[in-house]
């Protein structure tokens, strides 16, 4: 029997009591358990493997196979103590976590993504916009630039602005946007105002001039959002591009947005 302090609170199950095979690191145990088996190894009844996990916010044991997926735009499970999916854990925790899971959980989230929205470079090949090849280069390219998809095609060439922003409102597309590494544009929130921010729970990413006038790329933390901002009087002047980001790096920099409304532009506080 396989030992380890168990970390579950008081009143769940203790799974250091299930006979099993462990694959496991620190915090990922891979348990094969109650299986029946014929004498002669065919397998004739078999459960979903349990696959122990540590939250990565509150440190709980929890059992992944059983939990439920987020409806973020890359589902990751929720921890059942502390409600946190873990959309907002470091890249190093989310790649081990689907490389070491039981293939039946890593199925379940490829059906949930295939019920969604087609991607958009799929969708921007079945429309003529771009090639097969031109598609797979930009995936290739953002492998290492860490820029929306959208943002590749347009740095290849393939797309102007226009272009990509027709689309995506045509098609009610909003791509997701990695802000792990992202600075807030002071400057920019000043331009804008940190209170019109605020009201709109928006994070301005840039802004830049094209033929007809300019375009502002923000980060929101969900679509809902969207269409209010997009109504905005203020916001009305610019071409709006929205994306969404985790909850977590949203967090970080609205916060940020919210502490520069209180000192003002010039940096003292206005309290």
């Amino acid at each position: 029997m396989f030992q380890r302090q168990s970390i579950i609170p008081p009143g769940e199950p203790d799974f250091n009591a299930i006979p099993a095979l462990v694959v496991s690191d620190f915090s990922f145990c891979y348990y094969i358990s109650n299986s029946k088996f014929e004498p002669d190894g065919a397998k004739s009844e078999e459960r979903v493997a349990d696959y122990l996990v540590e939250c990565w916010n509150c440190t709980a044991t929890y059992n992944a196979t059983e939990a439920v997926l987020c409806n973020h735009t890359s589902p990751t499970t929720v921890c059942p103590f502390c409600l946190k999916c873990f959309c907002g854990a470091d890249e190093a925790f989310r790649k081990r976590f689907w490389e070491k899971c039981p293939p039946a959980l890593r199925e379940r989230r490829e059906r949930i993504l295939s019920h969604r929205n087609p991607r958009l470079g799929d969708m921007l090949v079945k429309a003529g916009k771009i090639t097969r090849g031109q598609l797979e280069e930009a995936i290739r390219k953002q492998a290492f630039m860490k820029k929306p998809l959208g943002e590749i095609f347009v740095m290849m060439g393939v797309l102007t602005v226009e272009e990509l922003h027709l689309f995506l409102v045509d098609q009610k597309l909003v791509e997701e946007v990695d802000l792990e590494e992202t600075e807030l544009d002071t400057k920019l929130v000043d331009r804008l105002g940190a209170a019109c921010c605020v009201v709109h729970r928006m994070v301005p990413l840039e802004l830049y001039h094209f033929s007809g006038g300019e375009i502002l790329r923000f980060a929101v933390q969900s679509p809902d959002h969207i269409t209010v901002i997009k109504q905005s009087r203020i916001l009305s002047r610019y071409t709006l591009i929205p994306y969404v980001t985790s909850p977590t790096q949203f967090k970080r920099l609205f916060e940020e947005i919210v502490q520069k409304g209180k000192e003002g532009p010039s940096g003292q506080s206005v309290s």
